[in-house]
């Protein structure tokens, strides 16, 4: 059996041994759709990257942490909306990237809101809000651009996987491919235009526009007769 199916079959076993009622077919679908999304990705060990999100469900199971009643509160709510309240409480300081293993972790200051009782408010754009709401509506994503997109697209995947790279993180921490192909298709030339692609917020912008921008800018520079 191939060693990555090998590590799944083990932990399936594992959630079954005390999950009496489990989807297997569910969990299974989860493990296809992380190991399309890292396909080609590896490790500094130059493993498969999809190792790595086994080895953490591996630990959920055996902390038991999936039995606790926080659990998946947040799987319902849309990517977008995940992403923006992610992206919000790192730059408030309450989350950081943790530049060993390219994930997010709380900081000493996110105990005052988890065990203090401290309330944090996010403000948030009404327009944007709606936006969210819509997308969260929609049952599929969208990954690939229009046609006539498809070259920026592959253009801005270029710049992504650059990016995500120099900070040694995935390239879907960076942007996913719904959000480049929306980028693509839309080619924003301004700050503001790069904030109404779907799945860009505040924080992203900020760290991630100026690049992008200019490589749109360049790419259709290029374009012209």
């Amino acid at each position: 059996m191939d060693p990555i199916l090998e590590r799944y079959q083990a932990l399936e076993d594992k959630v079954a041994s005390y999950t009496p009622n489990l989807d297997t077919k569910r969990l299974y679908e989860a493990f296809t759709f992380a190991d399309t999304e890292h396909h080609g990705q590896l490790r500094k060990s130059g493993e498969p990257y999809i190792i790595h999100p086994l080895a953490v469900a591996d630990i959920v199971a055996d902390l038991g942490l999936d039995q606790l009643s926080t659990y998946g509160l947040m799987s319902r709510l849309p990517a977008e909306q995940v992403r923006t309240l992610m992206e919000f409480l790192e730059s408030e300081g309450y989350l950081r990237t943790n530049p060993l293993h390219a994930t997010l972790e709380p900081t000493p200051a996110a105990s005052k809101i988890l065990f203090q009782g401290e309330k944090l408010s996010m403000p948030v754009r009404k327009d944007r809000a709606g936006e969210a709401r819509r997308a969260g509506r929609k049952k599929t994503a969208v990954h690939s651009p229009a046609p006539e997109a498809e070259d920026l697209f592959s253009a801005l995947r270029a710049v992504r996987s650059r990016l995500a790279q120099e900070e040694n993180v995935p390239a879907y921490v960076v942007f996913s491919n719904a959000t480049l192909a929306d980028m693509a298709e839309k080619a924003p030339r301004t700050m503001d235009e790069f904030l109404d692609v779907t799945g860009v917020g505040e924080v992203k912008a900020a760290r991630y526009g100026e690049e992008f921008l200019r490589a749109i800018a360049e790419y259709q520079d290029q374009e012209r007769p």
